[in-house]
């Protein structure tokens, strides 16, 4: 990657001088698509990315550089998460027991903040102000063995593990939630619930009064658009409602109108249709914009300033590769000088979870 901004700069410092000598009006647009290389080039080198590989978390430059394997142990490692500074990271480590640790980015001073014998603690992710941290926990199930595996709820705490308390509280409990995004104002949390066999969906924390609700926003446009139905044909399909798979509920910073969200038809009834997308969705506008067909779980991210979005796919070859979109969903670019990882039936080394960090992490401190 480092080569291509050298020729990049080489092109416009010799051939676009030549150009606006000679030409007039095609070097305005040649100017033009210099600047917007440039520009993408700007982009593709923001910051680093934290990804998950051989149950170790690593974080690489974005351009593919210095790449660091920050956790290296002999136990499971997955669900990193950058601190708003970039200073940090959050992350899960499973040692017979799950809990929330964190370390600087270089991977020194490692700390557990949560108890695993209190009940596991998983899935962190820091407050937008960077001063909370929430995560999942099932401490509140620890004694009820037959759904002790089943439920968890939301909690805070601060970013040194303490004043920990539980924020979620509804009807009937986060059915097998599996990570947790912060909305962009800093007032509610999405987590996304894998639930037990009737579909996947996602439900939105209010951290201060604790209902849980859901996005309806988002559900009104997949029913109108056919992605979710409710159709008495089964007592299993009365039983799973009209919850279809939905994976992800990350909110562009920048548009808050734009959410990348993966979904998968539940597929398990004869007759229905099979429709598994990677899409942006423009709550506003109503429509949806289908990035990656999604034949394995995606991991994604958007870019600091909003321009576009990283996410893991699979590759032709068999592997997860990084790719990047922009933010109207056009023009998918694999990020062809970043490591790809072989993809693998294990439950966490079968997709890359991974974090995009900004500008500060190259900046002299």
């Amino acid at each position: 990657m480092r080569w291509r901004k050298h020729l990049v700069f080489l092109s416009v410092s010799i051939i676009l001088p030549l150009m606006l000598v000679s030409c007039g009006g095609e070097a305005d647009r040649t100017a033009e698509i210099m600047s917007k290389i440039a520009e993408e080039e700007a982009i593709a080198a923001e910051g680093k990315i934290a990804y998950v590989d051989g149950r170790d978390i690593w974080v690489v430059d974005v351009d593919g550089g210095d790449k660091l394997n920050i956790t290296d142990s002999t136990q499971t490692e997955y669900d990193p998460c950058f601190s708003p500074d970039g200073r940090k990271i959050a992350f899960t480590r499973d040692n017979g027991g799950r809990s929330v640790w964190v370390a600087n980015c270089d991977g020194t001073e490692q700390t557990e903040l949560t108890n695993p014998a209190q009940g596991d603690g998983f899935a962190p992710a820091w407050s937008p102000n960077g001063t909370t941290i929430a995560f999942l926990s099932q401490r509140d199930y620890a004694e009820e063995e037959e759904l002790s595996w089943l439920y968890a709820e939301a909690y805070l705490m601060n970013t040194d593990g303490g004043e920990q308390r539980r924020v979620s509280f509804g009807e009937w409990g986060l059915e097998s939630p599996g990570a947790i995004w912060w909305l962009p104002q800093g007032d509610k949390i999405a987590v996304w619930e894998e639930g037990t066999g009737g579909g996947t969906a996602i439900s939105l924390v209010d951290i201060a009064t604790g209902e849980v609700s859901h996005p309806e926003d988002l559900y009104s446009i997949l029913k109108q658009s056919g992605y979710m139905r409710f159709e008495e044909k089964s007592d299993w399909l009365r039983r799973a409602g009209d919850f279809n798979v939905i994976n992800h509920y990350v909110i562009n910073p920048a548009q808050t109108n734009l959410i990348a969200c993966e979904l998968y038809d539940l597929a398990l009834v004869p007759g229905y249709e099979t429709k598994p997308g990677f899409y942006i969705i423009d709550l506003d506008g109503g429509t949806k914009t289908k990035v990656s067909e999604a034949p394995i779980r995606i991991s994604c991210e958007w870019s600091l300033d909003g321009a576009c979005l990283y996410f893991t796919d699979q590759t032709e070859e068999e592997y997860y590769g990084f790719f990047m979109v922009g933010k109207d969903g056009a023009d998918v670019q694999q990020l062809d000088w970043l490591q790809q990882i072989p993809y693998e039936w294990e439950i966490y080394t079968n997709y890359a979870d991974f974090h995009i960090e900004g500008p500060v992490l190259n900046a002299e401190q």
